[in-house]
């Protein structure tokens, strides 16, 4: 009897220390994505050389609070707010030298009374975060030139910006959480990275957990992304962040709404929840000239680029001066903004359905938790099946035209479905489905198009009726991804993984 009230003993003692741990592991989990609420609208605050504007550029954005509230702007993004007069830079925080917080933006005083500013308006401030470099060589850095706080000094593995200026984020990370702190217990909620690509990616996450952040957006490797194989998604992954996304980027560069997509249009749910959608930065922005800027708005093509970021899944952000100084104009930004939140667009809402017309056209319906919403660039002839044009964010003759209330389906008679995925040769790929001719139990072998490209098509499948789909290699192997929905006469592009 002892013997077996021992051995009940030690069971129990087991099961108790399993449960703590569970319940330890799940109070200490970090979120899977760190996007706010997901239905966030995000400013960039400022422009490359907003610090050297008359006066406090803090106060300068006190000063359009209300305006910036009232266009339904929920988040802004601050400059860095560390000390920062080099030559190099300018005061523009990219090139700081200590953790002052009195800088070429302002005052601390100023910084203070900018984040309760914003926050008494709804308004979460995020912060730009430069962790990669510094000014290694100026008088008032609080670390030896010949210290391990310098990667020169103390390698790590990273991308190489300015190699004798880089910092080792291993050993500086206590002071840079630190400094993180203090921005958090003035009401910062997040962190822009710059340059994330720099440093390992657990200093991110570490600095994310340790500061509780509920936004955080990087700043990774500007040659883009690839929707099929990127590193971005897998550094967003990583550290429970989200990213900017820069093929989406470079894809509105061009101003032809058929090319338009990247991280944000991805058939994974959670890959467009990751994807920080914009068409213009400081780094970009023309004054820079580097020829990365956007069109210009002189026959909407900035505006058609911006119709689709708000549209579409992601979390857009919006250039300071496309919002306030009037390169795009306030109020169709505000009408716009208002149809995504209304509808409840979100970062990983759905495209339910995506056509082009073989030229630049495009349209596309969005499902939205309230209502769908659609939009067509460059297709003035293009409706959706119901829908109440919005006319305040609709123009520019036509070639421009937003739809709230909207139906499921789109205009043309067939469904058709388009794979991207190299399957190898001798192999093909298969279709299943839930409605007819589609089948759970035997698939259809599409139409082999290129290397990584397979169609299939029907009319009979009704117009705007939903239905769900999935691909399969030879029949036999099934993607991993959940299952795709469309509707009767959509064109879908999907990226299955296997």
């Amino acid at each position: 009897m002892k013997r077996n009230m021992k051995v009940f003993l030690g069971i129990l003692s087991v099961l108790i220390t399993t449960c703590l741990l569970i319940t330890t592991l799940t109070i200490n989990a970090s979120p899977s994505i760190r996007n706010g609420g997901g239905d966030e609208i995000l400013l960039q605050g400022f422009y490359w050389r907003a610090w050297d504007a008359p006066g406090s550029w803090y106060n300068t954005m006190s000063g359009r609070a209300d305006m910036i509230a009232d266009a339904g702007i929920t988040m802004i993004w601050s400059p860095g707010p560390w000390d920062d007069d080099s030559a190099n830079t300018g005061g523009s925080g990219y090139w700081w030298h200590d953790f002052g917080l009195d800088s070429a933006h302002g005052t601390e005083a100023e910084l203070n009374n900018m984040i309760s500013t914003m926050n008494s308006r709804g308004i979460g401030v995020i912060f730009d975060i430069v962790a990669n470099h510094a000014d290694r060589f100026h008088p008032d850095s609080p670390w030896p030139s010949d210290s391990n706080i310098w990667r020169a000094n103390a390698w790590e593995p990273g991308y190489s910006f300015s190699e004798e200026n880089e910092l080792n984020t291993g050993n500086a990370y206590p002071y840079i959480r630190d400094a993180m702190m203090v921005l958090k217990n003035k009401g910062a909620v997040g962190w822009r990275y710059d340059v994330c690509h720099g440093y390992p990616s657990d200093r991110a996450l570490g600095w994310n957990n340790d500061t509780n952040a509920s936004f955080v957006v990087g700043e990774y490797d500007w040659s883009g992304y690839h929707p099929v194989s990127g590193h971005l998604e897998d550094w967003c992954a990583a550290t429970g962040s989200t990213g900017f996304d820069f093929y989406g980027k470079w894809n509105l560069n061009g101003g032809n709404p058929s090319a338009f997509g990247g991280l944000h249009t991805n058939a994974r749910p959670e890959a467009r929840a990751r994807a920080v959608t914009f068409v213009e930065n400081h780094d970009s922005e023309i004054s820079r000239g580097y020829g990365n800027h956007a069109p210009d708005d002189s026959m909407g093509a900035r505006s058609k680029c911006y119709a689709w970021i708000l549209a579409t899944p992601g979390t857009p952000c919006i250039f300071w001066s496309d919002l306030i100084d009037g390169g795009v104009g306030y109020d169709w930004l505000k009408s716009m903004i208002w149809v995504r939140k209304n509808a409840g667009i979100r970062a990983d809402s759905a495209i339910i359905s995506d056509q082009t017309n073989g030229g630049s056209g495009r349209a596309i319906i969005v499902e939205g938790t309230n209502h769908n919403i659609a939009i067509a660039l460059d297709w003035p002839e293009w409706q959706p099946p119901s829908g109440d044009l919005h006319p305040d964010a609709s123009g520019w003759n036509g070639y421009m035209n937003v739809w709230t209330n909207v139906g499921g389906g789109g205009t043309t008679g067939a469904t058709k479905i388009i794979a991207h995925y190299d399957v190898g040769y001798g192999n093909s790929m298969h279709i299943r489905g839930d409605t007819g001719p589609l089948s759970w139990h035997n698939g259809i072998q599409m139409t082999n198009g290129g290397s990584d490209i397979w169609m299939w098509e029907t009319t009979a499948i009704p117009q705007g009726q939903r239905f769900e789909f999935k691909v399969l290699i030879n029949d036999s192997q099934w993607a991993t991804d959940s299952n795709w929905v469309g509707y009767g006469g959509d064109t879908i592009h999907i990226y299955p993984n296997f």
